[in-house]
């Protein structure tokens, strides 16, 4: 079924889908017709590789969740990077990378520099929800406004090898 509730310039990405080589820059999201949206993918379970966001706009009166990479990740995203995030009118919350991580996220920068703080209190710099793997992650520009790495880490959630700056 690659039908999805979730949005992103790729909807759906399957297992044998792979994106790469990929740099989506200024662009904007102002559609509040979904309520889980994303910058690159909607839901993915494919291969995310050396793809990078750069100065996209989010526009929310929602209270939306969203994302700069995937609204659900459930594959790998690696070696990729987001930057320069703007949020205009930002009711609800994001996951800067993804918003709910079932994958593995590898060898990745977010700078974390927000327009604004996002009102949704589980707003966290790596993802809201880890489930999976996230290693070697470089955090730069740390943003005190976001809960942290992950709002809500389970028990098979792991964080390797993540650098943030002091703050």
């Amino acid at each position: 079924n690659s039908y999805t509730s979730e949005m992103g310039l790729f909807n759906y990405i399957d297992a044998d889908g792979i994106i790469k080589n990929l740099i989506v820059s200024d662009c904007r999201y102002n559609e509040n017709t979904r309520a889980k949206l994303s910058i690159l993918a909607g839901k993915q379970y494919g291969t995310i590789d050396n793809c990078h966001i750069f100065n996209c706009d989010i526009y929310d009166i929602e209270n939306n969740g969203y994302s700069g990479f995937a609204f659900f990740n459930n594959g790998q995203i690696i070696n990729s990077s987001v930057s320069d995030i703007t949020l205009t009118n930002s009711m609800g919350a994001i996951g800067v990378f993804c918003y709910q991580n079932n994958g593995d996220i590898i060898n990745c920068r977010i700078k974390a520099n927000l327009s604004q703080k996002p009102k949704g209190i589980n707003s966290s710099i790596i993802c809201t929800y880890n489930n999976k793997n996230i290693f070697n992650i470089f955090v730069e520009n740390y943003n005190k406004d976001l809960y942290g790495l992950s709002y809500n880490n389970s028990t098979n959630g792991q964080y390797n090898n993540c650098i943030m700056p002091q703050l």
